[in-house]
């Protein structure tokens, strides 16, 4: 089985920037470098989102086809996308993949005219989940002052993800500790999703071991932040390597 392990990179503004649990982000490289790094080592594809923007700006768009321009590689990109002008604009500029956040979706026709234009495979929708239960999943809300968690049934996201070209799961209370994965909430979302597109988990991720641990569960790739950027257990910026693993 094809098994893709995906740098997940977060950008804000000019700069890459990585934090825990999507807080406290520090700098780690400028997109132009990190990118080319990464172009360098042959990695199969990247993902870059922006959680601090709310609209995307031309400024903005600029910016990021400056940094594509290093990057002979797929792109998939989410933040402030909320229009098809806003698809094409990123297409144009190197982007040929578009992530969603499953709590922006809904009555939302944008994923469908993506899907019309440049395909389902264009379409990925992101799962950032606080944790999980037989019934489904409470999913970290972005749009919340508070950061209120929302409540999904598995029945609901099951119906979501069949509109998307693949799906990623993101264990949020793991999310760049790099301190391994919660197995029983990869047995879960493996037993309810797993089958109808390609799976993606992200969350905790450390070494080569726990990417081919997360293979055996069934997904089709990890996406992988903080263990392709630091450099042993500390913050030492070592972009594009994994450490032995321990």
């Amino acid at each position: 089985m094809t098994f893709r392990c995906i740098p997940s990179l977060i950008i804000n503004g000019p700069n890459f920037v990585k934090g825990q649990q999507f807080k406290n982000h520090i700098y780690v490289g400028d997109p132009n470098n990190v990118l080319k790094i990464f172009n360098d080592n042959d990695v199969h594809e990247v993902s870059i989102v922006d959680p601090f923007i709310r609209d995307l700006t031309k400024q903005q768009i600029a910016l990021l086809g400056k940094a594509f321009s290093n990057c002979f590689l797929p792109i998939s990109y989410g933040g402030g996308v909320k229009k098809l002008s806003d698809v094409r604009e990123l297409n144009k500029v190197g982007a040929e993949k578009f992530i969603f956040e499953i709590e922006n979706i809904k009555d939302n026709d944008l994923t469908q005219t993506v899907s019309t234009e440049l395909g389902k495979q264009a379409n990925i929708l992101h799962v950032p989940f606080l944790n999980y239960n037989s019934g489904g999943l409470n999913i970290r809300s972005s749009r919340s002052l508070f950061r209120r968690s929302i409540f999904l049934d598995w029945s609901y996201i099951k119906d979501i993800c069949v509109n998307f070209g693949e799906v990623i799961f993101t264990d949020v209370r793991k999310e760049g500790l790099r301190s391994g994965f919660d197995q029983n909430a990869l047995t879960m979302i493996s037993s309810e999703i797993i089958g109808q597109q390609p799976i993606l988990y992200q969350g905790g991720v450390s070494c080569k071991t726990d990417l081919k641990k997360i293979r055996n569960y069934g997904f089709s790739g990890a996406l992988v932040g903080a263990a392709y950027l630091y450099s042993s257990k500390n913050k030492s910026v070592n972009v594009g390597f994994f450490d032995d693993d321990v």
